[in-house]
């Protein structure tokens, strides 16, 4: 069994993505720490889940021949993490435009906690091989696990984007009116993430588009964590650039 050159190259950019998207975590723990506003640690949170997503991710790609048990657990974590790192956006979410009833997101999360604890204990991976004929371990989540995340997650991220576009529109301060919108295509990025990852388990037999779909899964995360920095902390450069009001 020889190392995949498409899992090696998935692995790389799943760690190049991490170190960037911890980094931005950093930035916005700092914005928490000094302002202590609930809402940013929310955000900060989700970040480091989808950090932490890409790290397991990684070990899928690179330590699959080695250690295929750990990897197995692996993915398991990859999709808890995932789950955790759109659940907390939502938290976030809530407090700025969703403002949903304490009974909806307790429900909310009641549903989201028991998914996360049924894709630990049952048999939720499958495992298969890379189709460029490196016989190298392939792990995925399974096709009942997968229907969950579209049930569960899907409609969370698009009430964020509607309402992040609502109060965009109605929001008086250009500052907000700005964020809200980029925090609604961080929104777009997440459901890109999710397209690409479907079309990669559709087109498997066609090795460049397969490849190419698999690649994009951990770039469109990233560029979704960057316009969350961006929409919530507003930055002095953006808000320069856009001539906003610093």
């Amino acid at each position: 069994m020889a190392q995949s050159p498409i899992a090696l190259t998935a692995g790389i950019l799943s760690i190049a993505s991490a170190a960037f998207i911890f980094l931005i975590f950093l930035l916005i723990l700092t914005k928490f720490i000094k302002r202590k506003k609930i809402n940013t640690l929310y955000l900060a949170i989700s970040i480091l889940f989808w950090g932490l997503s890409c790290i397991f991710a990684s070990n899928i790609y690179l330590l699959a021949e080695s250690n295929l048990s750990w990897v197995f657990w692996c993915q398991k974590l990859v999709y808890v993490c995932v789950f955790l790192g759109t659940m907390c956006t939502y938290q976030f979410a809530q407090g700025i435009f969703l403002h949903n009833k304490k009974i909806i997101m307790l429900i909310y999360w009641v549903i989201g906690s028991i998914v996360i604890i049924l894709t630990l204990v049952l048999d939720s991976v499958e495992l298969g091989v890379f189709p460029d004929g490196s016989n190298y371990p392939l792990l995925t989540i399974k096709l009942a696990f997968s229907i969950l995340v579209v049930v569960y997650i899907l409609p969370t991220i698009i009430s964020v984007i509607v309402k992040a576009l609502q109060s965009a529109n109605t929001v008086e301060d250009k500052g907000y009116k700005f964020g809200f919108r980029v925090i609604s295509v961080g929104q777009f990025m997440i459901i890109f993430t999710f397209i690409v990852d479907t079309i990669a388990s559709i087109v498997i037999n066609n090795i460049q588009l397969y490849s190419a779909m698999l690649y994009l899964t951990w770039i469109f995360p990233l560029i979704g964590v960057v316009c969350y920095y961006i929409g919530w902390i507003l930055p002095n450069w953006v808000k320069k650039i856009m001539k906003l009001d610093v």
